[in-house]
C-alpha cells in the first residue's frame, strides 16, 4: 500500500557475499516508496568481484524526491575490473548546484585502496564552485578507512582541507584547516538584513 509505480528487471547473483558477481537490467518509472519518490530510473549492471574481468556500471535516475531532499538527475558509471576501475558520479539538483565525483582504485579483499581524481561542488547560494586541488589517496575497508590531504578552493582562493583515519578497534583522528574563507559565503541561510564580513581561518584537530 505504500508503494506504486513500475518496476521490471531481471537478474542474477552468483559468488559469495564477499566476492559476488552481480548482473542486473532495471527499468523504472513514477516509482514511490513511502517518502522516495522517483520519475525514471534506468540500471545496468555486471560486477564481477570474482576475477580480473571487466565490469560494467551504469545508473540514471531523475526527479528523485525524498523528504526536503529533491535532486533533478542522478548518474553513475563505472568501469574496470577488480585490480584497476573508475567510478564517475554526477548529481544535479538543478542547473545551478551540482556535483561530480570520480574514484579510480583497485580492490583486494578487504580493502579498496585508490584516490579521488576530481571533485566538484557547485551551489547556486554561495555563488562559486569549489574544487578539487590535486588527486588524494583513500582506502576503505570494514575496519579502517583513510583519506590523505584533501583540498577544495575555489575562484576567491578560499581553501578548505581535511584528512582523517578512521580504525574500528582504536583511536580515530581528523584533521581540518580552513584559510581565506569569505564569512559571506554564510549570508544565503542568515536573516534577511543580516551581514557578515571578514574572513575565517583555522585548524581543527579531533581524537574519537
Amino acid at each position: 500500500p505504500d508503494s506504486t509505480g513500475s518496476l521490471l528487471g531481471k537478474g542474477s547473483l552468483k559468488g559469495s557475499l564477499d566476492l559476488p558477481h552481480l548482473t542486473a537490467h532495471l527499468t523504472g518509472s513514477a516509482l514511490k516508496i513511502q517518502e522516495l519518490q522517483l520519475n525514471t530510473l534506468q540500471a545496468n549492471l555486471d560486477v564481477n568481484l570474482q576475477t580480473r574481468q571487466d565490469s560494467q556500471l551504469t545508473i540514471v535516475a531523475t526527479n528523485f524526491q525524498q523528504g526536503q531532499t529533491q535532486i533533478e538527475r542522478l548518474e553513475l558509471q563505472g568501469q574496470g575490473n577488480v585490480a584497476n576501475h573508475t567510478l564517475l558520479a554526477k548529481v544535479t539538483m538543478s542547473p545551478q548546484n551540482q556535483m561530480v565525483l570520480q574514484l579510480q582504485g583497485r580492490f583486494k579483499q578487504p580493502r579498496w585502496q585508490g584516490q579521488l581524481q576530481q571533485f566538484t561542488v557547485a551551489l547556486a547560494k554561495t555563488g562559486s564552485a569549489w574544487e578539487l586541488q590535486t588527486p588524494v589517496a583513500l582506502s576503505w575497508s570494514p575496519t579502517e578507512a583513510q583519506l590523505a590531504l584533501l583540498c577544495l578552493k575555489n575562484t576567491d582562493s578560499a581553501k578548505g582541507c581535511m584528512q582523517l583515519h578512521w580504525q574500528k578497534l582504536a583511536t580515530s583522528t581528523v584533521q581540518a584547516t580552513l584559510t581565506k574563507i569569505p564569512l559571506s559565503l554564510l549570508q544565503a541561510w542568515l536573516p534577511p538584513h543580516s551581514a557578515l564580513t571578514g574572513d575565517l581561518e583555522g585548524t581543527i584537530a579531533a581524537t574519537l
